[in-house]
């Protein structure tokens, strides 16, 4: 029974058996395991299983639904590079959804409560951002950290202020998740 509202965010142990290794299982890590094999279950045998979407089976409707919806929102951004970039964000936002919503219910742990988890997507989605942006665009990337039509005098100052404004960006996407 929880006695305070904060309860839902502590970590219990389950079980400590370790010979010579240091590992707990948790509560967080039980959950990750259940909802994580939920998950790739029905991404590789339902979503996954053919590469037209149209010809998904009939009882997954709902993840029919989502995953067209999903696919025509990335597609509207993106283009032709939607098939290069959907699965991962398929899954991140698949991700996010269900163990957000696995927090609304009642006597649930959130796992998305934690900064770890949190800042571990945001920093996988930043650094892919960079990787991406040099492959694509080479040392011309580095452009973004310099502003078109700022005076000479203040390029070092700006150009300083943009790389930690690009830098942090890791924790405020990892704050808001």
């Amino acid at each position: 029974m929880i006695h305070s509202p904060f309860e839902q965010f502590k970590i219990v142990e389950i079980s400590s058996y370790t010979e010579g290794y240091n590992f707990v299982f948790t509560n967080s890590l039980f959950q990750t395991i259940v909802i994580l094999t939920f998950f790739i279950d029905i991404t590789t045998n339902v979503l996954y299983s053919t590469k037209n979407p149209n010809e998904i089976p009939a009882y997954s409707w709902i993840f029919k639904e989502l995953y067209m919806f999903i696919y025509n929102t990335i597609s509207a951004y993106i283009g032709k590079k939607t098939s290069t970039f959907f699965p991962f964000i398929f899954f991140l936002f698949l991700f996010i959804f269900i163990f957000n919503f696995v927090g609304l219910l009642p006597y649930s742990f959130t796992i998305t409560s934690h900064f770890a988890i949190t800042f571990g997507l945001g920093f996988t989605v930043w650094f892919a951002v960079i990787l991406l942006g040099i492959k694509q665009w080479g040392l011309a990337f580095l452009n973004i950290f310099f502003p078109k039509g700022t005076s000479t005098a203040l390029v070092f100052f700006i150009t300083a202020i943009e790389f930690l404004s690009y830098s942090f960006r890791v924790f405020s996407i990892s704050l808001r998740l």
